[in-house]
């Protein structure tokens, strides 16, 4: 798969919580030099008949098919944004499975998507296209947060210093070769620590577990195939703090404007939910956060 892709995915509902979605796609398009696909799920027309046949519009309406509809609107947001050379594509049947087989057919290497929000709380809301796109895409996933405000320039890759990290770690440095700052960000575990009480142990014990990560993560990078000047840019940030805080709270103190996480894909645990530090992550995160799947 090259990388940057030639094209990208943008999957939209056609909501306003796409827009944020819809510009950074069209932001990575003219930074890679790219064609924007931008794709829609039709409704069921089989639903709007049956609802027309209910309670019919009066003559003067006009009639479009699920199809149509979804075309005519895609194409008008991508006319208001000024995209006029981004493809429209109008996808049929179950979200996940019909968006990846858009992105498929078009040739794309990345696909995009906006997040819906819990506006009681203010947290991400995982919709059931991204759950299931994160265990099954074998394309990076890219989920958008935030408004652009320009490339992404301030990377945090969550690592556990597995293969699948590492994957994710490469795809990352391919994507985003030019971005001036990458954290590698690590949860260092030290199993005994919660049992003790003295603080000078506590430290003891916290230190030589990160001592043991570190040396860990050097080992994890040498064998990563991360491209010129990456790996000079690369600051590993390791505590012995649970991973999920951690890069919570590096994000905070670091002002990161895109997180990194590995997936471990399809399982017997994962096709029922994404599973493990990944989705919590996805979960808590509030940034842009690009998902990479572990090939099988």
């Amino acid at each position: 798969m090259r990388l940057p892709p030639s094209a990208l995915l943008l999957a939209t509902d056609l909501s306003a919580r796409c827009d944020r979605a819809l510009d950074r796609a069209a932001q990575l398009a003219a930074q890679w030099d790219a064609r924007l696909v931008a794709a829609t799920v039709a409704p069921d027309e089989r639903a709007q008949e049956i609802r027309d046949e209910v309670l019919p519009l009066p003559a003067w309406a006009r009639r479009e098919s699920p199809p149509e509809a979804a075309r005519r609107r895609l194409r008008r947001d991508l006319d208001d944004a000024g995209l006029t050379r981004a493809e429209a594509v109008i996808a049929h049947g179950a979200p996940g499975p019909a968006l990846l087989e858009a992105a498929r057919a078009h040739d794309c290497g990345l696909i995009v998507l906006g997040i819906a929000r819990n506006e009681a709380f203010q947290r991400p809301v995982v919709g059931s296209t991204i759950a299931w796109l994160a265990r099954h895409s074998p394309l990076p996933v890219l989920v958008v947060h935030d408004r652009v405000r320009g490339a992404y320039r301030r990377l945090a890759v969550a690592s556990d210093f597995s293969a699948t990290a590492g994957r994710a770690l490469e795809t990352a440095a391919r994507l985003f070769p030019d971005a001036p700052r990458y954290a590698l960000v690590h949860g260092a575990d030290a199993p005994r620590l919660g049992l003790v009480d003295n603080a000078r142990s506590r430290a003891a014990l916290g230190a030589a577990a990160a001592g043991e990560a570190r040396a860990a993560a050097a080992a994890h990078l040498d064998g990563l195939d991360l491209g010129d000047g990456v790996r000079g840019r690369i600051e590993c940030v390791i505590e012995p703090v649970e991973p999920v805080r951690l890069i919570d709270a590096w994000v905070a103190a670091d002002g990161a404007d895109l997180a990194i996480l590995g997936s471990h894909g399809r399982s017997a645990l994962s096709d029922m939910l994404l599973g493990s530090v990944a989705q919590r992550l996805l979960d808590t995160v509030d940034i842009d956060t690009l998902i990479v799947r572990r090939q099988d």
